[in-house]
């Protein structure tokens, strides 16, 4: 094939891509919205007050002093509400100690030699027992600022903490579904997740060409959750930096093609998939990475291997929508998979796309096992969660409400996922929990192009063949 054909700019898109949508941040808008203006309004109201008494009454129009106080306070920030409080260790000279005696501070002192002492109506200060000289009055001592405003404020922040631990264990425990956060929280979360257009049947006979722009592991807003391996952080790193093959760069495309590379998706076809039409999607996807791929890999092999309650053969093209139904058999599919891919040489690479949980999680790890005895690369993709929409609010709010370091129990969400997790582990694959279904295509090539990565780090380093240490969220 042509180069002026394999680079040919991808025709537009069919389905009206939307933009990224970051869940994360949304849920944090909301939920930070509903707080701001509802359970959190007494402490903010009271913090701001605080805070123009401090610099009104003991600054007034002095910038210096303004500038001082702000250098002995720092915001901090819960769900992207600021609240001012005082800094638990602050430096100042000894003459900005001093300024701030004199409007009326106390200071709690940090440094033992360091002392302020008060002599006919005069604070002068002394160091290890000594009044300390006026031409070294620029040096700097550790303190904290202590009055019963800064106080205050500390109290609002803490009374705000608590208001949103409250919040938190709500939601941790389900005890308020009906509350109106929850229901905007999940309203929000299901039109992102499937906002888009569901195929027609002339969509799937003229597929649109997978953009090729970017990788979706490069994107800054967050439209999935990727709990990749060590050994695949180091592949995008290294992706990135050009010191391995990637699908995004034509400088690279003729050191891929040199090699035959056999990949199947898994395509999970049970019943659940049938719920806002996402079987449909799923197959069109298909439909595109059966069109895109020949271009940019010519000589390598795609096969489609739809599976409900057992494996239904392999699929190269898409006349028509496959019905939905029947459960999600994982190790029927992983075996017959094995199988087929067993017979092959070159690069392998197993993709499964899904939106439930196996039938039997036992049996999916156990052949699930067998993959990197294979040497197959294996990725699993998980999107569509209809049923678990309100889990996956809870779980949004409950991680941008969870203040740092602060032990939680795991949200029924996270337990959910956890059973993909498993599965990836016995692979000693990868795996993406996508938040919005719309970008699936894009997912797909991302994974392809990482395990492609993969592939020649191997060739190069024949002792990363498979990571076996756990996936961390990227």
């Amino acid at each position: 094939m042509k180069n002026s054909t394999i680079y040919a700019s991808p025709a537009p898109p069919r389905l009206d891509p939307r933009p990224h949508a970051d869940l994360r941040a949304q849920t944090r808008q909301l939920a930070g919205k509903h707080l701001r203006n509802i359970e959190l309004a007494p402490a903010i109201r009271r913090s701001q007050e605080l805070q123009n008494s401090l610099l009104t009454e003991y600054a007034g129009d002095s910038s210096e002093n303004i500038e001082l106080l702000k250098k002995c306070l720092q915001e901090v920030s819960i769900m992207g509400i600021n609240f001012v409080i005082p800094k638990r260790r602050v430096l100042l000279c000894v003459h900005e100690i001093l300024r701030l005696s004199n409007l009326g501070f106390r200071f709690g002192k940090l440094d033992p030699d360091f002392e302020i002492h008060l002599r006919q109506g005069r604070r002068i200060p002394f160091f290890q027992g000594e009044p300390l000289p006026k031409q070294n009055w620029e040096q700097k001592f550790a303190c904290v600022l202590k009055h019963q405003i800064c106080l205050e404020l500390l109290q609002e922040y803490r009374s705000a903490l608590e208001i949103i631990n409250q919040q938190r264990q709500q939601t941790l425990e389900s005890k308020n579904k009906n509350s109106s956060l929850s229901k905007e929280l999940r309203q929000q979360a299901e039109e992102n997740m499937f906002q888009f257009k569901v195929p027609t049947k002339f969509d799937l006979l003229d597929p649109p060409l997978i953009s090729m722009e970017e990788s979706l592991f490069a994107h800054d807003q967050q439209v999935m959750e990727a709990a990749l391996s060590d050994v695949a952080k180091k592949v995008l790193e290294m992706q990135n930096q050009g010191e391995l093959p990637s699908l995004f760069q034509e400088t690279t495309l003729p050191k891929i093609q040199s090699v035959p590379h056999h990949v199947m998706i898994l395509l999970d076809m049970s019943a659940s998939t049938f719920e806002k039409e996402i079987f449909k999607l799923s197959n069109l996807v298909c439909a595109e990475l059966l069109r895109t791929l020949p271009a940019y890999l010519p000589d390598s092999t795609l096969s489609i291997l739809p599976y409900s309650d057992g494996a239904q053969g392999v699929m190269n093209n898409f006349q028509n929508f496959i019905a939905p139904g029947g459960t999600t058999a994982y190790d029927a599919i992983f075996s017959f998979s094995q199988q087929l891919l067993g017979k092959t040489e070159g690069h392998r690479v197993v993709i499964h796309l899904s939106d439930g949980l196996p039938n039997s999680l036992e049996d999916a790890c156990q052949q699930a096992k067998q993959f990197p005895t294979l040497n197959i690369h294996y990725g699993q993709i998980i999107f569509g969660h209809t049923k678990r929409v309100g889990d996956l609010s809870d779980y949004l709010f409950v991680d941008e409400a969870t203040t740092s370091g602060q032990d939680r129990d795991s949200t029924r969400f996270e337990k959910y996922v956890s059973h993909f997790t498993d599965v990836a582990l016995a692979s000693q694959g990868e795996q993406i929990i996508l938040w919005t279904v719309q970008h699936l295509d894009e997912a797909v090539i991302a994974m392809l192009d990482l395990f492609i990565g993969q592939y020649f780090l191997q060739q190069a380093s024949p002792e990363t063949t498979h990571s076996e240490d756990s996936p961390t969220s990227l």
